[in-house]
């Protein structure tokens, strides 16, 4: 079942088209802490999992400068890239830390298991100890599906 698009007022809204807006703009006031997705599926997977603190790029080569001075300005001091483990994905992810980190940024990788692409594929497919799809993103933990980059 489809459900309309909500528009919200401007300032939060976001265009699919013209990769304009920040989703969840919201979090960047509310944690130092941003795990920033590759899309707004798997953004949407992470917030269903009670995660809050989270964003989305438009792809993986649509990080605005929008959304660049989103981080700046709020004063992240910490992203997740939780982008897609590709071949195409990858090698931007470690682009994107650099000009992050040049900022102060800390800048850590989100990394899944196996060969699973996404946070909404590792949701579907790995189930957490309730036996809950979207649990399992808790999962992720810092001792074990993460890397660091460093500068």
């Amino acid at each position: 079942m489809l459900c309309p698009l909500h528009v919200a007022p401007r300032r939060n809204a976001v265009s699919l088209v013209s990769h304009e807006g920040i989703w969840n703009a919201e979090a960047f006031g509310a944690s130092k802490e941003i795990i920033l997705c590759e899309s707004i599926i798997d953004a949407l997977t992470f917030w269903i999992a009670g995660f809050r603190n989270v964003t989305c790029s438009y792809g993986n080569q649509g990080f605005t400068e929008e959304l660049f001075q989103a981080f700046i300005k709020s004063g992240v001091e910490t992203c997740w890239i939780a982008w897609d483990n590709d071949e195409k994905s990858n090698p931007l992810a470690l682009q994107l830390a650099e000009r992050l980190m040049a900022q102060g940024i800390k800048c850590l990788r989100i990394i899944y298991p196996g060969k699973i692409k996404d946070a909404n594929e590792f949701a579907l497919k790995v189930k957490d100890g309730n036996g809950t799809a979207h649990g399992s993103l808790s999962m992720l933990t810092p001792t074990n599906k993460r890397s660091s980059y460093r500068r």
